[in-house]
């Protein structure tokens, strides 16, 4: 992530664009290969699959200020560091 830009590098260095955001934090895969980005001041986490980005998660009601930080586990359980300055 650089610039709010989600990308990849292969074994040979050869880099694509994945997808951008406004301040993208965590990132983690799920089970089927999907990716997983935590976008720290929407407090949303969005699924990547193929070139469609989508919400899997809108955290807006417990993250009062961002979401950043994740780790998702075998089972696609993702785990989400936030303020959770009110809950």
């Amino acid at each position: 992530m650089w610039g709010g830009q989600v990308m990849s590098v292969d074994l040979a260095g050869n880099m694509a664009h994945i997808a951008e955001f406004d301040h993208p934090s965590g990132l983690g895969f799920m089970p089927d290969g999907s990716l997983l980005v935590s976008v720290m001041y929407e407090r949303r986490i969005y699924r990547i699959r193929g070139e469609k980005a989508e919400v899997h998660a809108d955290l807006t009601d417990i993250a009062h200020e961002m979401t950043n930080d994740m780790v998702v586990d075998d089972e696609g359980r993702a785990y989400i560091d936030t303020d959770l300055k009110n809950v």
